[in-house]
């Protein structure tokens, strides 16, 4: 679902906003379980997480026109929390969402 309204920071005023997706609502049990990620030091999702990027990319790639390259940013994590976690979550999430974009063709 497009949720450009929930990424203020993105919002320009001199030219329309970036594209922004989400893949579920952080509230309720995705909420629980994205915090659980983040700060619940579940590293065992690390790698579900990134396969779930990686899908939910594929489809929006297959849903939606986008150029034939697109640039994958990950928001920067404070050095800070990537010590205390012992990874730099944005980054996995971002790997996966690239991996997926190309499993559909896009550079």
């Amino acid at each position: 679902m497009r949720v450009e309204g929930s990424a203020p920071r993105l919002d320009v005023a001199d030219r329309a906003p970036l594209p922004v997706w989400s893949v579920a609502p952080l509230a309720g049990p995705s909420g629980s379980l994205i915090a659980g990620w983040k700060d619940g030091a579940r590293r065992d999702l690390d790698t579900w997480m990134a396969r779930a990027a990686r899908r939910a990319a594929a489809e929006v790639a297959r849903d939606t026109t986008l150029p034939a390259r697109v640039a994958v940013v990950a928001a920067p994590s404070r050095r800070s929390s990537v010590r205390r976690r012992g990874v730099d979550l944005p980054r996995v999430l971002a790997g996966g969402a690239a991996a997926g974009l190309r499993d559909v063709g896009l550079a």
